[in-house]
């Protein structure tokens, strides 16, 4: 367990997240059995241009700016475009291309990044 009480492993450089600081929980490493997922599962993280972390919380205060390439719908799923139904598909695809593999899901992608993969109709080409 971690400072904080939460499961946590750091892993050496190499595996994991590319950046500072970064969690992965391996239940293997933390000793769950296997086949049993923890309470909480960390997912890519979403930053600005500048590389930082993007913070909703400052954005929607008024004290950030939405950055560049972000979408209005990434801080209220009620902007969407199209319908819910869309919406939901796109999600799921992007969730998918997501967990393919280990390279798409422990990394960070930035808002433009996210709102180009989300404009992708499903079904078709990410790359």
């Amino acid at each position: 367990m971690g400072a904080d009480g939460r499961l946590s492993a750091r892993l050496p450089y190499g595996r994991g997240p590319r950046c500072l600081g970064g969690h992965v929980v391996v239940p293997a490493e933390v000793g769950l059995p296997q086949g049993q997922l923890p309470a909480r599962l960390f997912c890519p993280m979403v930053v600005a241009e500048t590389g930082a972390k993007l913070s909703k919380s400052l954005i929607r205060s008024g004290e950030a700016a939405l950055p560049a390439g972000a979408e209005p719908w990434m801080l209220d799923t009620r902007k969407w475009p199209g319908t819910v139904g869309e919406f939901a598909d796109r999600l799921l695809n992007l969730a998918g291309l997501l967990l393919s593999h280990p390279r798409h899901f422990f990394r960070s992608y930035s808002a433009a990044e996210l709102a180009r993969l989300m404009s992708v109709p499903t079904g078709s080409p990410t790359t």
